[in-house]
C-alpha cells in the first residue's frame, strides 16, 4: 500500500490542505517546528485507523472546516479513495475505487495488509517523539531501540526474540566450543560407533559358535537316535531271554 495524495478538511491546525501526486519514491515534508508536521502524521493516522482519544486533541480544528479528510491509496489491487471523518462524535467512513464505487469498509485492513495501528505508528509513521528518543541513544541502544519499535509496546521485540534465538543456538551449537547440545550428541555418536565395531569384531565369532552349535545339535540328535536303537535292542535281546529260560 502506498499513499499518493491526501486532503485536509480540517484537523489541528490545518483545513483545506491538498497534497497530490505523491511519487514512489521518498516524498519529504519539512518545514519550521511547530508547522504542523506532527499534526499531519497524526491526521493520516487518524484516516487509516480512527480517532483514537489522543488524536481528538487535534479537534475540532483551529480554523474551521469538516474534522476529517481523506487519504488517496494505491495497492496492487488498484486505487483506493478512503475518507473518514468525525460528525457528532460518530465516525463516518467511506472507501471508494478509482471508478468511484462504493467498497465495503472491511476492505480496509485488506488494504492496510492487516498491519494493526500499533505495528503502523511503530514501524511505518514514527513520530519526531519517537526520533528525539533516538538521538540521545548510543549506536547499540539507538539499534535496539529501532527493533523494539518494529514490535510495538504491546508485543514481543525483535531484541528479545534475537536474544532468545542466540540462547537456543548456543544451547545446540556453541560459538566458543563450550559443552552444548551439538558436541553431546556428537560424543554419544562417537561411542555408538565404537560400541558398533565392538560387535562388528563379534560377529565371525558368533558366527563360529552359531556352526558349532548347529553340529553339537546334530551329534545330540544322532547320539538320542543311537540310544533309543540301543533301548530298543535291549529289550528285544530281554525278551528273547525270558522266553527262552521257560
Amino acid at each position: 500500500m502506498r499513499i499518493t495524495g491526501l486532503e485536509v478538511d480540517g484537523f489541528g491546525i490545518w483545513n483545506g490542505l491538498k497534497l497530490e501526486g505523491l511519487g514512489d519514491g521518498l516524498n519529504v515534508l519539512y518545514g519550521p517546528n511547530e508547522a504542523g508536521k506532527t499534526t499531519l502524521l497524526q491526521f493520516v493516522r487518524s484516516v487509516l485507523y480512527g480517532f483514537s482519544p489522543a488524536r481528538r486533541k487535534y479537534l475540532p480544528p483551529v480554523h474551521g472546516g469538516p474534522a476529517g479528510g481523506s487519504v488517496d491509496i494505491a495497492t496492487a489491487s488498484g486505487r483506493f479513495h478512503l475518507e473518514r471523518h468525525l460528525k457528532n462524535g460518530d465516525e463516518q467512513i467511506t472507501l471508494s475505487a478509482a471508478d468511484g464505487t462504493r467498497q465495503g469498509e472491511h476492505l480496509v485492513k485488506a488494504l492496510l495488509a492487516e498491519v494493526d495501528e500499533a505495528i503502523f505508528n511503530n514501524v511505518f509513521a514514527v513520530g519526531l517523539r519517537e526520533m528525539q528518543e533516538l538521538g540521545t541513544l548510543g549506536g547499540t541502544e539507538a539499534a535496539e531501540l529501532l527493533y523494539n519499535l518494529t514490535a510495538g509496546l504491546d508485543r514481543i521485540s525483535l531484541v528479545e526474540v534475537m536474544r532468545e534465538l542466540e540462547n537456543s543456538r548456543n544451547s545446540i551449537l556453541d560459538r566458543d566450543g563450550a559443552t552444548c547440545r551439538m558436541t553431546q550428541l556428537i560424543a554419544d555418536r562417537q561411542k555408538l560407533r565404537e560400541e558398533i565395531e565392538e560387535l562388528a569384531k563379534l560377529t565371525p565369532r558368533y558366527a563360529r559358535l552359531a556352526n558349532e552349535q548347529n553340529q553339537l545339535q546334530r551329534e545330540i540328535n544322532r547320539l538320542e537316535e543311537e540310544r533309543n536303537r540301543i533301548e530298543h535292542q535291549s529289550c528285544v535281546t530281554e525278551l528273547a531271554v525270558n522266553l527262552r529260560t521257560r
